[in-house]
């Protein structure tokens, strides 16, 4: 009998390439959910082209005194100006595809979430380091925060003269070992071991990617992850 086709490879490192493509296909997910958020942007922009157009009916509505009919065409253009704005404003575009995405399941889960601050100008980050870093952390912060009684995230943006700082504070059940959390990249509340807690190291791969720097901090109640990225000039 033949020996098997990875007889010689260590075992380890079988657990480590299963793992790795287990993060792949987490990730390929990630963007195709977020090519179904992109589409509705094309959606938005076809709205844009014929505003225009719609304008000037309304304009001739009034001119020849059809007050209702025009007050109905401007209904119907709000209604769809509100069905496609953005409810997350980030100040980037990618972030905020990812933001909506996760902003979906949070309310399927009954968590409070908030968004406050905005990134100026983008974050300079390709697609998949923005899935890698803002996915994973999102996942986190909303497995940890559905245990708890009131779940809440709060999603903060700041900047200062060189970074910019994006804080994802949820709500926990027990203070969070952060010197564990920082320094095992197999760290993970999970039963299921060997295919979880690889996101945060993920996570710190990317930002270190971009000279970034990965902070968290945790009392008995609360998890802040700080992410501080370079701001492109």
């Amino acid at each position: 009998m033949s020996p098997p086709r990875y007889s010689n490879v260590p075992s380890v490192l079988l657990a480590k390439r299963e793992k790795n493509r287990s993060q792949e296909a987490y990730l390929a997910a990630e963007l195709e959910y977020i090519g179904q958020y992109k589409r509705k942007q094309t959606e938005t922009n076809r709205f844009r082209h014929d505003i225009k157009n719609n304008l000037a009916l309304t304009q001739m509505m009034l001119e020849k005194g059809h007050t209702e009919e025009a007050k109905a065409h401007v209904a119907d253009m709000l209604g769809n100006v509100s069905a496609l704005s953005p409810q997350y404003v980030t100040g980037d575009e990618m972030l905020d595809l990812i933001v909506s995405m996760k902003a979906d399941r949070m309310n399927e889960l009954n968590i409070r979430f908030t968004l406050d601050g905005v990134a100026d100008g983008g974050l300079n980050i390709k697609p998949m380091d923005m899935c890698s870093i803002f996915a994973n952390a999102l996942d986190n912060a909303i497995e940890a925060a559905s245990k708890c009684e009131a779940p809440s995230i709060d999603l903060n943006i700041r900047r200062t003269d060189k970074f910019f700082v994006i804080r994802i504070t949820n709500t926990t059940i027990k203070k969070i070992d952060i010197g564990r959390l920082l320094s095992s990249s197999g760290y993970t509340s999970k039963s299921d071991k060997d295919h979880h807690g690889f996101g945060l190291m993920n996570v710190r791969t990317a930002i270190e990617n971009y000279n970034g720097i990965l902070k968290a901090e945790s009392d008995n109640n609360k998890f802040t992850l700080s992410i501080m990225l370079p701001r492109v000039k």
